[in-house]
């Protein structure tokens, strides 16, 4: 193809409101297309010219049109890095599949509820731990602060130590220390409630 006919082929794409994406959708239908009658070639047993002329330029359309895809990809990727800029890389991958599929709106919507769910649940967390904590520590100061050995954790006797594991210590070894401190108690009041039961000698 000359010079001229590639500017009036481009020119028709501008006319026709094609953006990046359409033409390299059309390109790859193209290639598709010339694939397919080079099948059918092959089983009519029949070569021109013209097929000798797409033999030739087949592998650079090829070439160029992988290159434009990934180009795309990338421009795309960075678009999407600004529009959604706190997601992470695998959750942009399935986003950007969602906006593919159902429109950058819709994907829109997905972020904003995805926001809200994190917030709430670390809301929930927060407020959990707070809670934790003030159990903990309130049932620490009622033995005197005692060294507490745990699972994979160890609380030494004080007051520091304890605001210390407090303010340091994953949820999780919070929530061990409660479950254990509740298992304890209960136990201590079904010692009481024997005690009570049983007669006075």
């Amino acid at each position: 193809m000359n010079s001229t006919a590639m500017e009036k082929w481009v020119k028709q794409a501008h006319q026709q409101g094609l953006d990046r994406r359409e033409a390299v959708a059309r390109s790859s239908r193209l290639l598709r297309e010339l694939d397919a009658y080079l099948v059918r070639r092959q089983k009519r047993g029949y070569h021109t010219d013209f097929d000798d002329l797409l033999d030739t330029l087949l592998p650079g359309l090829a070439l160029a049109l992988q290159l434009l895809i990934e180009e795309e990809a990338v421009l795309e990727g960075a678009a999407l890095e600004e529009r959604w800029p706190d997601v992470r890389p695998e959750m942009l991958e399935l986003l950007q599949q969602l906006a593919a599929t159902f429109g950058l709106e819709y994907a829109d919507r997905v972020v904003v509820a995805l926001g809200k769910e994190v917030e709430r649940r670390q809301e929930r967390l927060a407020n959990e731990r707070t809670d934790l904590v003030l159990f903990v520590m309130e049932w620490a100061e009622t033995q005197l602060w005692p060294r507490f050995r745990g699972d994979g954790f160890d609380v030494h006797e004080g007051l520091d130590a304890w605001g210390t594991f407090c303010g340091d210590a994953p949820i999780g070894q919070l929530r061990t220390i409660s479950e254990t401190i509740h298992l304890r108690q209960r136990a201590a009041d079904g010692r009481r409630r024997l005690e009570q039961l049983l007669p006075e000698e």
